[in-house]
C-alpha cells in the first residue's frame, strides 16, 4: 500500500505494509518495501493511505 504522512514540514509517500496499529496509543508501525524497516509512527501524521 501507499502511505502518505506528514514529518518535519514535508509530504512523504512510501511503499509498504503496516504491521500493526495501536489505536489506544496513536501509534503504527510500517514497514517499507526499499529496505525492509520498521517504521513507529503517529496516527496523526498519516494522511493517505491507498491500496496498490
Amino acid at each position: 500500500m501507499y502511505l502518505t504522512y506528514y514529518k518535519q514540514g514535508q509530504y512523504i509517500t512510501e511503499t509498504g505494509f503496516i504491521q500493526f496499529v495501536d489505536s489506544l496509543g496513536g501509534l503504527f508501525i510500517f514497514i517499507d518495501d526499499v529496505f525492509e524497516l520498521k517504521n513507529k509512527m503517529r496516527l496523526s501524521e498519516l494522511i493517505d493511505v491507498r491500496f496498490a
